[in-house]
């Protein structure tokens, strides 16, 4: 028995050795076995980055790394490239802070970090990690320990930034730098600002012209077998893992090489192994004949063909184990089809909100490589893009996203596609989802004029001048009539219309159609890179302005004629600072082209937002050109001004106006005009005092009520109503005009009123179509406060017993200026409440609830009030 035990253990330790292949493994220094590694950076978020770097990296399949500043008028000017089409392209987004300027404190700083990273995160794919390299301005100060929140954040400084190959150098330099990079086996960087024949700054002042950039990527391609052209996320991670990545054979058998793939490499500063996720290139040696191989780790799958008995092929460190397979030939079908449904879950056909959409899809299904990852876009049009292109979802089968800035218009059905990819690359045909319709309201539209009537009677005409006259013509985008104003001389000739939103509203849409007709503008002269032709004052006209509601100016669309035609140029407020989109005339700093002799849409939001998520938005012709909505703009547009102001000198032609249209939310015309309720709705019948019948007097020093009958308006409802106080009927001098929501009842606390003075209420309904009825005035309320040098002396809690009807408090009187405590008890001593009183204060008001803001039961009550004057102790009565 012992002779055959040992014979069969010889033979299973010869098949093993057999089985057994001595497979290695090694790391390639840089992704797909490359000698070096190279990154290229454009910082800013220019306008040249968008329409010329991008293009002229896209053409030769270069990627790019872009520090972008997300709050910027020029990344608004870019928002569909930079929140849209990087990620497709292959270009990388890193954080040169929100608004690239130089701040003071430590919470300034936080927020210009933090809120950049936050929006590149929504633009990366779901699950990628969140590490992001950063770097300030170079002119920016900041205060010297700012990089003590960057853990908080996963950033770190932009690798090799200081390094002597960061400037560009010459061209020549430049190209000494790459063969470095490829002949040393290292990773090197170079960084520009503006680029391209209309560069914004740093470029020719450095040197540069558009030939020797243009060179330069040239010579990238000759030597991209050899050089590794990335992000610097991407180089940064991959270096960081290869620094200390091992890989452990479980298995070497001819049918399975099995591996487990860690790293330790980290930053210091963050050391969460999960942040590094960029897979390392590897070559494993695998059993002979082997064609292709298919590679596993989790969920993903990809084949790979065979050469030499190696496999070369990508992986992640310190995640599930590797499994090398046999695979017999390279998988030509597609994945399957996904199922899309529009909405969170089940499949939806209206959607509420305006300013994202969702959507979620069956998994894909691949026998042979399985599914990699997802792309999703959005349009108007099944299968279209009108809203944006096919977006990286990795491997996640939902989205709910607002990147662009989106913005629905009502009553508009939109389409979410989705491919599924599988291992190999391939792609599915498309599915595509039934459609969400933006629900629409009534009235959504506050003001319209298509001037089918003929005439101006919707406009106040004072503002017109006696040579360039607004008047209607028969030259339209639609109907019969539009408007036409020759320009003959500088003399401001408009059309204005007041409070085009309703009180409150803070953002405004826009749109009307616009045609230019034989326009002669003085051409800008550029004086140098980047800088301003000095006197674009007197080479512009503005056709439109929005005013505040004080009358101030708030915003207005200019033209000028650039070296590259007509542009749009739109100049606002934002507190006391001029700003203008996509940049100031004559200044290399983006255009917003408009060709002439034929009709156009212009599209126009404002928004005020305290919290810097304001600002504006621009479309022609429904594509958004222009969308910076994370400014400080805090005012509100209320006027609206067609017409010519701000004419430069020798500016002469025809502008043509058709269909104006303010709305709550962006607009897409329907086939008949929108219904417009000119009528306000009437005051409500009778507002009374009190929260009930009407009452002549009130108790309190700090509330008052008061409650009123609803209103009606036939054509468009009653979206809400609006409420005053003052001394005098109608008077707004202790509370001005506060939106009160559909309630018809209110107690405004926080007053401070004086003893036997009447207080008024008055109340305006306000329309679905944003217009103010008349006020209705209550016959006013006098406070008459028992304090307590009105209620006798020695009495400290009163009313005694107590009811609380109408919400009227039990109070306790309190003596002298240090304040007070108050300890209410049951009969039998149980503590019921503590309330105190802050120094000054003259009571305290008990609502009849306990520690628990339960209301208590009827019966008698101790309590025991200490002041200044000392401790007094008695009894009172609750009924119920």
């Amino acid at each position: 028995m012992r002779k055959i035990f040992s014979f069969n253990v010889f033979i299973f330790l010869l098949l093993a050795a057999a089985s057994s292949i001595n497979a290695a493994t090694t790391f390639c220094k840089w992704k797909d076995n490359k000698a070096g590694a190279w990154a290229m950076d454009f910082d800013d978020a220019m306008y040249t980055h968008v329409a010329y770097a991008i293009p002229q990296l896209v053409a030769r399949g270069l990627a790019g790394n872009f520090q972008v500043v997300p709050g910027s008028i020029m990344y608004g000017y870019g928002i569909m490239m930079w929140e849209s089409q990087c990620g497709r392209l292959g270009m990388q987004l890193s954080n040169h802070t929100m608004n690239h300027c130089s701040v003071s404190d430590m919470n300034t700083a936080r927020y210009e970090f933090s809120e950049a990273s936050r929006i590149i995160w929504s633009l990366n794919t779901p699950g990628k990690s969140k590490l992001l390299c950063c770097g300030i301005s170079g002119a920016a100060t900041y205060p010297p320990n700012y990089r003590s929140f960057y853990p908080e954040y996963y950033l770190t400084d932009v690798p090799g930034y200081n390094a002597s190959g960061r400037l560009p150098g010459s061209l020549a330099e430049q190209i000494q730098s790459i063969q470095m990079a490829i002949s040393s086996g290292t990773y090197r960087m170079f960084n520009m600002h503006g680029v391209g024949p209309q560069a914004e700054y740093l470029f020719t002042d450095r040197g540069w012209s558009t030939a020797d950039f243009l060179s330069m990527l040239d010579y990238l391609v000759s030597v991209s077998s050899q050089l590794w052209v990335g992000g610097f996320q991407d180089t940064y991670m991959y270096s960081i893992e290869r620094s200390s990545a091992v890989a452990a054979v479980v298995e070497d058998s001819t049918t399975a090489v099995r591996i487990n793939l860690t790293s330790t490499g980290i930053n210091p500063l963050l050391p969460d192994l999960s942040l590094y996720d960029y897979p390392l290139t590897l070559i494993s040696d695998v059993p002979a004949g082997w064609a292709f191989c298919k590679i596993i780790q989790g969920n993903v799958i990809s084949i790979k063909p065979v050469s030499s008995n190696q496999v070369m092929y990508e992986a992640l460190p310190n995640r599930e184990e590797i499994r090398l397979e046999n695979c017999l030939a390279m998988d030509i079908s597609p994945p399957a089809v996904p199922a899309v449904r529009d909405g969170t879950g089940a499949d939806i056909s209206i959607t509420n909100d305006l300013y994202s959409i969702s959507a979620n899809w069956t998994a894909g299904t691949d026998a042979e490589s399985g599914i990699k990852k997802y792309w999703y876009k959005v349009g108007s049009t099944p299968g279209g893009s009108e809203v944006f292109n096919w977006v990286d979802n990795g491997t996640f089968t939902y989205v709910t996203t607002s990147r662009t800035n989106v913005a629905l218009s009502r009553g508009v059905t939109y389409y979410v596609s989705v491919i599924a990819v599988n291992g190999v690359g391939l792609e599915s045909v498309p599915g595509v989802s039934d459609g969400q319709c933006a629900a629409t309201i009534p009235w959504q539209v506050k003001f319209y004029d298509d001037f089918e009537t003929g005439s101006l009677a919707k406009w106040n005409t004072s503002g017109q001048s006696a040579t360039n006259i607004l008047s209607v013509t028969t030259s339209a985008y639609q109907g019969t009539y539009g408007i036409k104003c020759q320009v003959l001389d500088k003399t401001s000739s408009i059309l204005s219309k007041t409070s085009i939103t309703p009180m409150g509203a803070k953002e405004t849409f826009v749109k009307f159609n616009v045609k230019l007709e034989n326009l002669s503008l003085p051409q800008f002269i550029h004086s140098g890179e980047g800088l301003d032709d000095a006197d674009w004052p007197d080479k512009v006209l503005s056709i439109m302005k929005l005013t505040d509601e004080s009358g101030g100016f708030l915003g207005s669309m200019f033209l000028g004629n650039d070296d590259t035609g007509i542009n749009m140029y739109f100049e606002y407020l934002e507190g006391s600072d001029w700003v203008c989109a996509p940049g100031w005339p004559g200044k290399y700093a983006g255009y917003l082209p408009i060709s002439t002799g034929t009709w156009h849409t212009i599209d126009i939001h404002t928004k005020a937002d305290d919290n810097i998520k304001g600002g504006i938005e621009i479309w022609l012709d429904g594509v958004k050109v222009q969308s910076a909505l994370r400014r400080p703009m805090t005012a509100a547009a209320k006027n609206l001004e067609i017409g010519v102001t701000s004419i430069g000198s020798n500016v002469t032609g025809n502008i043509y106006y058709d269909n104006v249209v303010v709305s709550e939310s962006y607009y897409t015309p329907a086939a008949a005009a929108p219904p417009v309720d000119s009528t306000p709705p009437p005051a409500p019948a009778s507002a009374r005092d009190g929260l009930s019948s009407d009452v002549d007097s009130s108790t309190f020093l700090t509330q008052l009520s008061a409650n009123w009958d609803a209103s009606a308006d036939a054509e468009s409802g009653i979206a809400k109503y609006w409420y005053a106080i003052g001394t005098t009927a109608g008077a707004a001098d202790i509370t001005s005009w506060t939106d009160n929501g559909s309630a018809l009842s209110v107690t405004k606390t926080g007053l401070t009123l004086a003893n036997n003075q009447a207080y008024y209420f008055s109340v305006k309904a306000e329309n679905g179509a944003g217009s103010l009825g008349a006020a209705a005035n209550s016959n006013g309320q006098t406070v008459a406060s028992n304090t307590s040098s009105t209620i006798g002396a020695g009495v400290t809690a009163y009313p005694n017993p107590c009811s609380f009807a109408n919400n009227q408090p039990l109070k306790f009187v309190v003596n002298g200026p240090t304040g007070a405590e108050l300890k209410l008890f049951t009969i039998t001593g149980e503590l019921v409440a503590t309330l105190s009183a802050a120094p000054g204060a003259t009571e305290i008001n008990w609502f009849g609830k306990n520690s628990s803001a339960e209301n208590v039961v009827s019966g008698i009550y101790i309590f025991k009030l200490t002041d200044a004057s000392g401790t007094r102790k008695g009894k009172f009565a609750v009924l119920r």
